[in-house]
């Protein structure tokens, strides 16, 4: 009983990236949800980058009942 959510997403790898989350405070707003999320639910939340393609997966663990 797991749930696991994948999001790719397309992003300009480089120099000019490395700094967005310390410039704005609302940047990464979303990554942080989705690790306390994973950390509350007993779940696994992972990111990387491929390419120019950012991957982010959240796996949750299930109680197994309906």
């Amino acid at each position: 009983p797991y749930l696991r959510i994948k999001m790719e997403n397309r992003f300009s790898p480089g120099p000019q990236n490395k700094h967005l989350l310390s410039e704005k405070p609302e940047r990464g707003l979303g990554m942080r949800i989705l690790a306390q999320i994973a950390s509350q639910y007993d779940g696994e939340y992972r990111t990387e980058a491929q390419g120019d393609i950012w991957i982010a997966t959240l796996l949750l663990k299930g109680t197994g009942s309906e």
